[in-house]
């Protein structure tokens, strides 16, 4: 049952972040506050056992690697923009451990309170990084990675998400 209670547990911890804070981004540990009605269980644990499973199963894509490869050869500043309810220093240690070691900086949807899919966390990088810069965004998501990104001011290059190519297979 646990899974069924994990996801129930989310989309609670998202509804109740909508409803006071206006926008529907958790952290991992909001969302195993909800879930700690459901389960008896040590919550520090059960996170931890989480963040663990993430880091094991996290791979490069080796297309998206060589991306990066080329951007630092060419010595382009690197960020990370994500939809993510996992802690930076997770993501950090995800980055590291697949090779990608020259990341700048690391936008998290659930640090700066707004989504990507929002439209409001694409401006609020180009705030950050410098408004005048030009950008270049890669991203398997259309309206998020694409259409948002691009509202934004951003070049974009729509990269297919593997699971949808795969799913016919």
């Amino acid at each position: 049952s646990f899974l069924r209670y994990r996801v129930l547990a989310e989309k609670q911890a998202r509804k109740e972040a909508q409803e006071k804070k206006g926008s529907n981004e958790v952290t991992l540990e909001e969302i195993y506050r909800k879930l700690d009605r459901y389960v008896v269980f040590d919550i520090q644990h059960a996170m931890e056992i989480e963040v663990q499973t993430e880091l094991s199963l996290l791979q490069a894509n080796p297309y998206m690697m060589q991306v990066y490869q080329m951007a630092v050869e060419l010595e382009k500043p690197i960020i990370a923009v994500s939809d993510m309810y996992l802690p930076t220093k997770v993501i950090e240690e995800a980055l590291k451990k697949n090779g990608y070691t020259q990341i700048s900086r690391i936008f998290l949807s659930q640090e700066c309170g707004f989504s990507k899919r929002s439209g409001r966390l694409f401006p609020y990088v180009r705030e950050q990084m410098g408004a005048k810069k030009k950008y270049l965004h890669f991203g398997d998501n259309y309206t998020a990675d694409l259409l948002r990104a691009k509202a934004a001011g951003f070049d974009t290059r729509y990269y297919t998400n593997v699971n949808r190519l795969g799913n016919p297979h």
